[in-house]
C-alpha cells in the first residue's frame, strides 16, 4: 500500500499532497516494524520514504539492506536506481538499471528500468541514447507518462522539434492539464541541477508552465 502512493502521482493519477505522503510513509514505518528482513518489504517501504520524505539517506538504506538479503532482486534494483538517479547520481543509477535488465530480461513491467536508463542518458547528455531507450520503453508501455516527458525533452535537445510536439501531444491526451508546475509536483527530482535540465527541454517542447484550472 505504501509503494503504491507512489505510483499515484508519479502518474498524475491523484495530486500530490501532504496527508498522502503521511499516509505513505506511515504505512511504510508500519511494514519494516512488522517484517524488519523481508527485502520486499525493504525496497518498498524504503523507496516510499526516499519519496515522500526529506530522509533521502535512510530510505536508500533500506533497499541497499534489502539488496544485501536478495542481490538478485531486480526490482529492489531499479528502486535504488531511480532514488540514485533523482537524487542526483546518474551514472550510478544507469550501473543500477542495467542491472535490473540482466537479472529480470522479459520482465513484463522493464519498461521501468528502461526509462530509468533513458533519464539516465538524458541527464548525463547523451540525447540519442535516451530517445533509443525511451522508445524501448515506450513499446512496452505507451501510456507511462515519465517515459513519454523525457522523450520528448530529448527529441528537442537532438533538434527534432516537429517529433518533440507530437509527443508532447500524447502527454496531454493522456494527462489533461499537464504542465511544468505539475511535473514539478509529481515527480521527485531531489537534485536542482537534474530538474532545471528535465524543466528546460519540457518547456521547449511545449509543456505548459502551469496547471489548466477547468471552469
Amino acid at each position: 500500500a505504501a509503494w503504491c502512493y507512489t505510483l499515484r502521482p508519479s502518474q498524475g493519477w491523484v495530486a500530490k499532497d501532504d496527508e498522502e505522503a503521511v499516509e505513505a510513509v506511515r504505512l511504510a514505518y508500519k511494514a519494516l516494524q512488522g517484517e524488519p528482513d523481508n527485502p520486499e518489504v525493504l525496497w518498498q517501504s524504503g523507496y516510499t520514504i526516499w519519496f515522500f520524505s526529506d530522509q533521502l539517506y535512510e530510505g536508500i538504506v533500506h533497499i541497499e539492506h534489502a539488496l544485501a538479503l536478495n542481490p538478485n532482486s531486480a526490482q529492489a534494483w531499479v528502486a535504488i536506481g531511480l532514488a540514485r538517479l533523482f537524487s542526483g547520481d546518474a551514472p550510478t543509477a544507469l550501473k543500477h538499471f542495467q542491472k535490473a535488465l540482466e537479472l529480470s530480461p522479459s520482465d513484463p513491467i522493464a519498461f521501468r528500468p528502461m526509462t530509468g536508463t533513458a533519464i539516465a542518458h538524458y541527464f548525463l547528455g547523451d540525447d540519442e541514447k535516451s530517445i533509443e531507450w525511451s522508445k524501448k520503453a515506450h513499446a512496452l508501455k505507451p501510456n507511462h507518462i515519465d517515459t513519454l516527458r523525457f522523450l520528448a525533452a530529448a527529441l528537442v535537445r537532438v533538434g527534432n522539434q516537429k517529433e518533440a510536439e507530437k509527443v508532447m501531444s500524447k502527454v496531454n491526451a493522456i494527462l489533461p492539464g499537464s504542465s511544468i508546475e505539475l511535473f514539478k509536483t509529481h515527480t521527485p527530482v531531489k537534485d536542482q541541477k537534474y530538474l532545471d535540465l528535465i524543466v528546460e527541454g519540457l518547456r521547449k517542447a511545449g509543456m505548459r508552465e502551469h496547471i489548466h484550472k477547468q471552469k
